[in-house]
């Protein structure tokens, strides 16, 4: 296929969608060395553009969706379940409904989504690590600053063991 609008559509359109570049290749019509071949070269720079900006908009769309879902999830939420029955008509054997149903399910918040935002939203309030820190202080006056560095590197040694 040649260098077009629409080779570079069909492209653009696949990374947008999250296909990899050899999805995204096949559905251009074109060989993945083709692809790169285009991206390097000089005078096709409208193409390498658009590949990055194609790449771009897709991990901001997929960071918007899982942050929405992060929050739903540390949230709870609603989700409509809907199941269908059919039966077979007996006089013209075609697939009928005998049930519908709908069924609201509540999932509650999880705790470690809660956690996971919490940490990163409000790090001084929630925190997930230990504060080890030791004050030592020289009331010794024998010690030299170096002596009592190489006890604060002594204790701080064995607190990480």
């Amino acid at each position: 296929m040649k260098y077009n609008e629409e080779t570079i559509l069909a492209i653009t359109d696949a990374l947008r969608n999250g296909d990899t570049v050899e999805v995204a290749c096949t559905k251009a019509g074109i060989d993945k060395s083709t692809f790169y071949e285009w991206m390097k070269d000089p005078d096709k720079s409208d193409f390498s553009d658009a590949v990055k900006n194609a790449k771009a908009e897709f991990r901001k769309t997929i960071v918007d969706r899982l942050q929405k879902s992060l929050w739903e999830k540390a949230l709870g939420f609603d989700y409509e379940e809907r199941k269908t029955e059919n039966i077979r008509d007996k006089k013209t054997n075609e697939l009928v409904v005998k049930t519908k149903t709908v069924t609201t399910k509540h999932y509650p918040p999880d705790t470690a989504a809660l956690i996971f935002a919490l940490t990163n939203l409000a790090p001084d309030e929630w925190k997930n690590r230990q504060n080890n820190e030791v004050a030592v202080k020289n009331t010794d006056s024998n010690l030299t600053d170096e002596q009592l560095q190489k006890e604060i590197e002594r204790i701080d040694g064995l607190l990480r063991e």
